[in-house]
């Protein structure tokens, strides 16, 4: 890539590509450093903007991880991969309410993902709303029937809504 970008320094892909394999090398710093390149040639690259906010995430960097999964949902709004990783930076900023309305747009866009449906359920949990975090349990369980971690979740918040006997069929079922 690095002969391409002699012929094109302007191809924001060349520098992505370098980015990509830097990444896959582990070596964080030069991958956001040539995502941070492909940036400043095409600023609304939204796949770019989310691989930065990945780098930052895996940082603990979550404020500037946030800020570059905002614009890449800002330009994607239908990408639910995006809106993920927008609700796990804001749940590590515990801005909880925000994460909950983030998860529920990319649930709307991918109904099929188990492990948002177990983050929402943990979420309004954490906020005391026991009886739709149970909804987001079973609709998770539903997904992934083999997690027993779901189970466990499940059953703590069957036992909070006062369904003692449901919770501990839930975990005796299970063998958990």
């Amino acid at each position: 890539y690095s002969k391409a970008i002699e012929i094109n320094p302007k191809a924001s892909l060349y520098y992505e590509n370098i980015a990509s394999a830097f990444e896959a090398e582990q070596d964080v710093e030069k991958a956001a450093d040539n995502y941070s390149k492909a940036l400043e040639i095409k600023p609304d690259n939204a796949r770019v903007l989310n691989a930065l906010g990945v780098i930052y995430y895996r940082k603990q960097a979550y404020e500037t991880a946030v800020d570059y999964y905002k614009k890449a949902v800002d330009l994607e709004k239908d990408n639910w991969i995006y809106q993920t990783n927008l609700a796990q930076s804001l749940r590590f900023l515990r801005r909880n309410e925000e994460a909950i309305v983030v998860l529920r747009t990319a649930l709307d866009l991918h109904p099929d993902d188990y492990l948002n449906w177990n983050d929402l359920g943990v979420l309004l949990y954490e906020k005391g709303e026991a009886e739709a975090a149970v909804e987001c349990y079973n609709k998770s369980i539903h997904l992934q029937p083999g997690d027993a971690v779901l189970y466990v979740n499940l059953a703590l918040a069957l036992n909070e809504v006062g369904k003692v006997t449901e919770a501990q069929n839930v975990i005796s079922d299970h063998r958990i």
